[in-house]
């Protein structure tokens, strides 16, 4: 899935480009898509989207929430 969220630069390489700032955390049967600006993590939530509709699985409307990184983490201001 990393390789699905990522996206191809020119070159046509995927390896990730450290300024990119997108990263994807897996663990069980869920993930967590972080990225810097709401319009980059829309897109790789379309390409996550694609990458598991191919395997027979859809991400769940209501396990699923696009918020910033202070809500709802402890001590948040």
């Amino acid at each position: 899935m990393e390789k699905a969220i990522i996206i191809e630069n020119a070159r046509g390489s995927y390896r990730m480009d450290p300024n990119n700032k997108v990263h994807l955390v897996r663990y069980a049967d869920d993930f967590v898509i972080i990225a810097p600006t709401k319009t980059a993590l829309e897109l790789r939530i379309a390409k996550a989207r694609e990458f598991l509709e191919e395997r027979g699985l859809e991400i769940s409307p209501t396990k699923s929430k696009i918020t910033t990184i202070y809500e709802g983490s402890i001590g948040a201001p």
